[in-house]
């Protein structure tokens, strides 16, 4: 960790993602080959994964692997040789989720940006995800959307909605066959109800049209009409 965290501040916070590529160049150089994979294992800055996004652009995955925090801090006490409730498992384990630096190692930060996502802690589960997306990868057609992917597919067009970065949030409520029953996004209302599309000939009152957001101008509350009904100024 220590080592890491200078090499960032010496070099960018892409430093080690930097060193990677720089070996992986050795590697096919000395062997003049083609068509191979490298595993880095691992990524622990936002900066890292962004920059191998941008140099391998779709040829670059990022894996994001989950354990629980009680299965974690059992394998540090294997690894490191100490006891359980020693205080330097869970500093470990905080350091390497968010070290408080701008160039420390902030998991937290870079686990949101990976492209898919297992819990290690189910193995039967976890090899069964990672097989799937290695097929999908190489263009298996028949590997079709599970139902969570189907959903999860759905509210993120919807979250498209908005032109707002900050307000993009969609949702999306389904039956347990992921059979769509509504679509639901976080976008400015329309004066008369519904919402604004590009294509409608009236004019566009969004806040990037307005230039200026309405939620910091003004700020909403609640007031009590009654003890049944409340509605919001």
């Amino acid at each position: 960790m220590n080592a890491g965290d200078q090499a960032r501040k010496l070099a960018g916070n892409d430093a080690i993602a930097c060193l990677s590529v720089e070996q992986i160049l050795k590697g096919r150089t000395a062997s003049n080959e083609r068509g191979s994979a490298y595993l880095i294992d691992s990524l622990k800055h936002p900066d890292e994964i962004k920059t191998l996004r941008q140099l391998y652009g779709r040829s670059f995955y990022s894996l994001g692997l989950y354990s629980s925090y009680k299965n974690r801090s059992k394998a540090l006490v294997t690894r490191l040789k100490v006891k359980m409730d020693d205080p330097v498992v869970d500093k470990i384990m905080k350091r390497d989720q968010d070290g408080g630096l701008k160039h420390g190692q902030s998991v937290q930060q870079a686990y949101p940006l990976c492209d898919v996502f297992a819990d290690v802690d189910d193995e039967t589960n976890a090899e069964h995800l990672v097989t799937r997306f290695v097929e999908l990868i190489f263009g298996n057609t028949f590997k079709t959307p599970t139902r969570e992917e189907y959903c999860m597919f759905h509210a993120q067009a919807a979250a498209l909605r908005s032109a707002d970065l900050g307000r993009q949030v969609g949702a999306v409520i389904a039956t347990d066959d992921a059979d769509i029953v509504a679509l639901g996004t976080n976008e400015v209302p329309k004066f008369g109800g519904g919402q604004y599309w590009p294509d409608e000939k009236i004019p566009d009152d969004r806040d990037y049209k307005s230039g200026e957001d309405w939620n910091d101008k003004k700020e909403f509350g609640y007031r009590p009409i009654s003890k049944r009904r409340m509605c919001s100024r």
